[in-house]
């Protein structure tokens, strides 16, 4: 199976409970939402398509078992889920980040994750919505 990436690096994680602890990012290419706060639209096109065993070995290089999956919008490749699924069967600490919304295929993700069997945390950030897509400082 493979993912169309647009980068793996090590970094330090900047956000959420994890902030200050090294990461490694595995961003996938690929995005149909178009959101106008977006910070990544380099990831809209491009990217190389990429076997998963390739990615697990350019993450065991890292060292590091805290791995964000990011995007784009990572659950726009189908395959993103068997993904997550080995790098928690390689004992990886995994965040998704994702947008989720616009997707058409909610009810499938939400299928998915309620039947994973992990210890799932869920942020949903309603703010773009209350205040809207060009609210600052909320």
């Amino acid at each position: 199976m493979d993912l169309r990436i647009t980068e793996i690096f090590l970094s330090i994680q900047g956000e959420s409970s994890h902030a200050g602890r090294p990461c490694s990012f595995v961003r996938l290419t690929g995005c149909p939402m178009r959101c106008v706060w977006c910070d990544s639209e380099y990831t809209f096109y491009g990217g190389k398509k990429t076997q998963f065993a390739e990615i697990f070995a350019k993450l065991g290089q890292f060292g590091c078992k805290l791995v964000e999956v990011t995007g784009g919008e990572p659950l726009a490749q189908k395959n993103v889920f068997p993904f997550i699924t080995g790098l928690c069967d390689r004992e990886y600490e995994v965040l998704l980040i994702s947008p989720v919304h616009g997707l058409s295929n909610l009810a499938e993700i939400a299928e998915a994750v309620s039947q994973c069997g992990l210890p799932l945390r869920l942020n949903l950030q309603m703010h773009k919505y209350i205040w809207g897509a060009d609210a600052r400082g909320v």
